[in-house]
């Protein structure tokens, strides 16, 4: 293999938003030693399940990860494990459904639960339609629509036209919320889950529950408008009861979810969520302790992505913990510094091994340039808040303002880890990378002085 070829294989293997199933030979368990906390999240998402289930109840579970931390592959893993223990899991990949990018309703959601069940066990054969053939059908029915093309063309499915054609998704949308016929479009779509899972409890007795796994759903407010946030509290807050299916359910939601104030009334129905921390690589009661577990499981994410020595040499281990440390123990950013280290490498002037020299070189140039994406969305206001959180390890409480705090974990200021308990930090490019963060520290602690003085 040539040079050029080794460096683009290690490019494609350390795509940054790839989630992996548990049998891809890059998969990593980061439950071993610790280094994401004492419990291993797989296993607790299963004994969850699995102890409803024999209490003859069912699980609820909310499952918060930030993006690119790993939730997807955990996910993954949970279904591979829930196939081997026999329940039947029907993971719904939201993105399939719907274009995450604008606020999504409720009601959308729900039909989206009812194709993944439709596609899982295929009542169909049973009923003679699909469910959302007749929910759409309900629809038509139901819903006076005034504007000409309301109807699908022949061979167009409601879930292609709903993701694709934005101005019908948009249409259909006006026209429930005018004609207030979202509760019954709710409606229809539990009475349709719970026809479904009555048909797949009768075709197999012997088999344990159904378990619904509703991934990406915490995109819904990635898009980092107020609309998009709204539509995600909204969804817990205000159809709570909707998400209480007749089957174990896996929601997953955005990390600052848990700090908005509604959050209790949405906690006392779903309960606490279950959040995937990063992988420890440093001390929470010293920064600049480094955890030698957590380095080495990050060192092994992308040793079982490339082939480390025959592109950095025996040599880099230095440098290639330097790369664990300023990822926060954040598997995207740490692909992320991988691929753009790749990218530097110059194929007519730099043979492989590099030298641990242009390595470095390489590094810190991705470092800054990695610090300056984050820091363009760091303002003067957020740092008092940020310099507390260095400070105590949590969360500034009583926001009634859900923006700041969800822009700070939707722009990965924040991280979360776990001793026992969930802890939180600064991510270590804006604490130690960011010219800006430093700048504006600096004016907030000029201003806390001057305040002091007067």
């Amino acid at each position: 293999m040539t040079d050029k070829e080794l460096i683009a294989r290690a490019y494609k293997n350390c795509h940054p938003e790839e989630p992996l199933e548990p049998t891809d030979p890059r998969w990593v368990d980061l439950d071993e030693k610790g280094v994401r906390g004492r419990d291993r999240t797989g296993r607790l998402l299963f004994n969850r399940i699995e102890t409803a289930q024999i209490g003859e109840d069912f699980a609820r579970i909310l499952f918060s990860g930030f993006r690119g931390s790993g939730k997807s592959t955990a996910l993954r893993g949970l279904v591979h494990t829930l196939q081997e223990k026999d329940f039947t899991p029907a993971y719904v990949d939201l993105e399939e459904f719907l274009n995450l990018q604008i606020p999504v309703a409720p009601y959308e959601v729900m039909l989206s639960i009812a194709g993944a069940i439709d596609q899982k066990i295929s009542p169909s054969s049973d009923t003679g339609s699909s469910i959302l053939d007749r929910i759409f059908a309900t629809l038509q029915t139901e819903i006076e629509i005034r504007e000409v093309g309301f109807s699908l063309p022949a061979g167009i499915s409601l879930n292609a036209e709903i993701k694709k054609n934005l101005s019908f998704r948009q249409s259909l949308q006006r026209h429930i919320h005018e004609q207030q016929k979202q509760p019954m479009v709710i409606k229809k779509c539990r009475e349709f889950i719970v026809e479904a899972v009555a048909t797949y409890k009768k075709k197999f007795p012997t088999k344990h529950g159904l378990v619904i796994v509703l991934d990406n759903l915490e995109k819904l407010g990635d898009v980092g408008t107020p609309e998009a946030r709204t539509s995600v509290i909204n969804l817990f807050k205000l159809h709570a009861d909707d998400l209480l299916l007749p089957c174990h359910t896996v929601y997953t939601i955005p990390p600052w979810l848990r700090f908005v104030e509604t959050w209790r009334s949405i906690g006392s129905k779903l309960g606490e969520p279950i959040t995937l921390p990063m992988v420890k690589v440093c001390e929470p009661e010293n920064d600049r302790r480094e955890n030698d577990s957590g380095i080495n499981k990050m060192i092994e994410i992308l040793a079982k992505r490339f082939d480390i020595n025959a592109i950095f040499g025996e040599q880099s281990g230095e440098v290639l913990r330097e790369v664990a440390v300023f990822s926060g123990g954040y598997v995207r950013d740490l692909l992320r510094l991988a691929r753009a280290i790749l990218t530097r490498i110059n194929y007519n002037e730099d043979a492989l091994p590099l030298s641990v020299e242009k390595t470095k070189d390489c590094l810190e140039i991705e470092i800054e340039a990695l610090a300056q994406l984050y820091d363009t969305s760091l303002y003067q206001d957020d740092v008092e808040d940020l310099l507390t959180v260095e400070e105590t390890h949590d969360v500034p409480p009583g926001r009634i303002d859900v923006d700041r705090p969800a822009g700070w974990f939707d722009n990965h200021f924040l991280l979360c880890y776990h001793n026992g308990h969930p802890w939180y930090d600064l991510h270590p490019l804006i604490k130690y990378k960011s010219q800006r963060f430093q700048r504006l520290k600096r004016l907030t602690q000029a201003a806390h002085e001057s305040s002091e003085k007067e």
